[in-house]
């Protein structure tokens, strides 16, 4: 049971996870996509345990401004 006068710890919001793959990680593409997927494909080097990623950024939906900088991971 939530009592009223609890102030709000927490805000529930919708954001996208966007992972950012640098240019030398990056191997191949193909711009026009394939039966079941028409948007472009890049096939990339899992070269950072096992991702390609260096490092994944929060995006607010709707906004388009980046989250706090707290909630951004740095991948080892």
């Amino acid at each position: 049971m939530m009592i009223l006068s609890e102030k709000k710890r927490y805000e529930v919001v919708k954001a996208y996870e966007v992972g950012r793959i640098p240019y030398e990680n990056i191997i191949e593409y193909d711009l026009d996509g394939d039966e079941f997927y028409i948007a472009p494909h890049l096939f990339c080097d899992f070269s950072k345990n096992g991702m390609p990623y260096e490092e994944i950024l929060y995006y607010l939906v709707g906004e388009n401004q980046k989250l706090r900088k707290e909630n951004k991971r740095k991948l080892e």
